[in-house]
């Protein structure tokens, strides 16, 4: 410490900051170094360490897909108009199943249905905003994928690059997740039908 009224060669907020690790803000050099290496991306796909970051990037990457899904290619009408016609007629006071039609036929789902599928009716104007209804299922999807994703992760035993393949392969045996994202997203949520 120097006598009082001596002059501090280096007065404490004289310095200049330092570029390296005790920087407040993004480092480039830093990441580069820890994240964009063979070791980091071998890491990525060999090591169940890394399942949680893996699951966030799969999470990521569906909610992309997802969205340009919806986006740019053609809704497919299946089932949706009549499970609305359905549920206008319960909504309508009709609740004899024998009576509670569609386009496709009678109402064959249990109640539990009906009542999801009446909140929808009124989330959707009626059935009509189908766009709506598709993001609605893209949430339940994103969810539904989540938690499995997340039991994987919790395990710790798989390698990450087999969460990646049971993810986006098609007709996997381990999954049929391609036909399940193609049933609640472009069809929203007819029941997928195997070949």
């Amino acid at each position: 410490m120097a006598p009082p009224g001596a002059k501090n060669k280096n007065p404490p907020n004289s310095r200049k900051p330092d570029r390296g690790s005790s920087s407040p803000g993004f480092n480039w050099n830093r990441f580069q170094k820890q994240y964009l290496t063979v070791a980091f991306v071998k890491s990525l796909v060999f090591d169940p360490a890394r399942l949680p970051l893996v699951t966030w990037i799969i999470l990521g990457a569906e909610l992309f897909l997802n969205v340009f899904v919806v986006q740019n290619v053609n809704y497919t009408e299946i089932d949706w108009k009549a499970y609305m016609q359905e549920c206008e007629g319960f909504l309508n006071g009709t609740t004899n199943y024998a009576l509670l039609k569609g386009d496709t036929g009678p109402l064959v789902y249990p109640a539990g249905f009906v009542w999801i599928y009446s909140a929808l009716y009124f989330i959707t104007s009626q059935g009509r905003n189908i766009r709506l209804a598709q993001y609605i299922f893209v949430g339940i999807y994103l969810v539904q994928m989540w938690l499995v994703l997340r039991l994987y992760s919790k395990s710790r035993k798989l390698p990450p690059y087999v969460l990646v393949l049971t993810t986006f392969t098609a007709k996997n045996p381990a999954t049929v997740q391609t036909r399940l994202s193609e049933a609640m997203i472009i069809r929203s949520f007819d029941y997928p039908k195997f070949d």
